[in-house]
């Protein structure tokens, strides 16, 4: 059983569809003032199915087929509203700069503008909240701990999640008031519909027996850690222990995953080069201007798959290159250069190099500088796993934390993240991070 409807963006994406489809015809009606013929309709929907494929992505890249969307309905209709917009202007260039087909739909297109975003906002705040709520299955969460206690507020704060704690104990709790009784009859009267608990916490293996022999056959008992990835798309720290490891990480080999990865790592690594090439004349006069004697590149030895040392290659964005250390931690500045060259994370460009040269990934663990990966694995436990994958030039963690992390803590959550991408890694979760990735640098600047 999990916590999210895995169904929904499913269900988004064909109603999204259905949309797009009914306003075209509704946009053809209006324009003509009749049905539209099979004809009309024929010449119309062709170019503009190469758009609704445009459309959808945007509205991807927009963060409307999320897991989370649907919770902040506020948001959705500026939400919608960008995302139409840019949609719209895609669709100007595509029928007057690229005259390839044999309409040029100014009216059509100022009618589908307005019709389609009165249906999806029907759709989308309306329809879809009424006719496809969740069911909320009465829960016990049995476990206690930072991770648990967020656990129980983020789901309790939302009825988008499929559960609803009811009841929260820990282990003692169970014990000290005979839970096992109370249990029984909550269960009989319906009270409660799942269990889930920390399989991880010595002190629960005292009740599990009594727990599986009790409820395994009436109702689900799930494992907390299942539950909190689902919810925050992170493997919590405290809930690991070596058994995940052996389980998850033992490393079973992903030939398909990693050949697939590779092809796609050197198709978009041949791309970014070219980009550089054409954008590298306008950066190299910048940086000259602003600093005549520093220099356009410099290298720093991070930390590779399996902790073999590499050399990565970036643009100078601050006043001279440092190792060890954080963000205000010394007197080292970025540029007025280098903070534009960050902020679109052009300063990365030239580490295409080393993913052509196999050193790094477009998709990874983002690679620590060697002093500060030292400081991390003396502080933060288990921390060098993240390196038995290959380092990547964005990551799972740059597309969901909110900050660049520059404490012991934000990089505790960055491992949390990084975690949950080695466990559940695939080519298709890495193409979903490439879109993340663009969806980040469009809206707040990289990381």
């Amino acid at each position: 059983m999990r916590v999210i409807n895995t169904n929904e963006p499913i269900i988004l994406f064909l109603g999204d569809i259905l949309v797009l489809l009914v306003s075209l015809w509704l946009s053809l009606l209006l324009r003509y003032l009749e049905i539209p013929s099979l004809e009309v309709w024929t010449v119309h929907v062709y170019p503009f199915l190469i758009l609704f494929i445009v459309w959808i992505g945007i509205f991807y890249i927009s963060g409307l087929y999320e897991k989370h969307t649907s919770i902040f309905k506020n948001k959705i209709p500026v939400i919608l509203f960008n995302a139409q917009i840019v949609s719209i202007v895609i669709a100007v260039i595509f029928f007057y700069a690229f005259p390839i087909f044999s309409i040029a739909p100014k009216t059509i297109l100022f009618i589908f503008g307005i019709i389609s975003f009165g249906l999806f906002w029907s759709f989308r705040i309306l329809g879809y909240s009424r006719f496809f709520k969740n069911k909320q299955h009465k829960t016990l969460l049995i476990g206690e701990g930072l991770e648990v206690n967020d656990l129980y507020t983020e789901v309790n704060k939302n009825k988008h999640y499929e559960l609803s704690f009811v009841h929260k104990i820990s282990a003692q709790e169970y014990v000290e008031h005979d839970y096992r009784a109370i249990l029984e009859q909550k269960v009989k009267e319906g009270e409660i519909e799942v269990i889930v608990i920390d399989l991880r916490d010595k002190k629960n293996e005292t009740i599990l027996p009594a727990l599986y022999n009790l409820f395994l056959e009436t109702i689900p008992v799930i494992d907390l850690l299942q539950v909190y990835e689902d919810v925050f798309d992170k493997t919590p720290l405290s809930l690991v222990q070596y058994e995940w490891f052996m389980q998850y990480l033992s490393i079973s080999k992903k030939s398909i995953h990693d050949l697939g990865k590779r092809l796609l790592d050197i198709l978009i690594a041949l791309s970014g080069l070219i980009v550089f090439a054409l954008l590298f004349p306008i950066i190299f006069t910048a940086i000259k201007i602003e600093d005549p004697r520093g220099s356009i590149f410099i290298s720093q030895i991070r930390v590779g798959k399996n902790n073999r040392h590499i050399k990565i290659y970036k643009l100078r964005s601050m006043t001279r290159n440092e190792d060890g250390v954080w963000i205000g931690e010394s007197t080292n500045q970025i540029t007025r250069v280098g903070a534009f060259l960050r902020k679109s994370s052009i300063d990365e460009f030239p580490q295409f190099l080393n993913i052509l040269k196999g050193d790094l990934s477009l998709i990874g663990p983002r690679p620590d500088m060697v002093g500060l990966e030292s400081r991390l694995s003396q502080e933060i436990p288990y921390y060098a796993i993240r390196y038995i994958v290959k380092p990547g030039m964005s990551g799972w963690a740059q597309t969901r934390q909110d900050v660049i992390p520059n404490s012991i803590e934000e990089n505790k959550e960055r491992l949390a993240y990084d975690l949950f991408y080695i466990k559940n890694r695939s080519l298709l979760l890495d193409v979903q991070i490439i879109i993340k990735t663009i969806k980040t640098l469009l809206t707040r600047g990289g990381r």
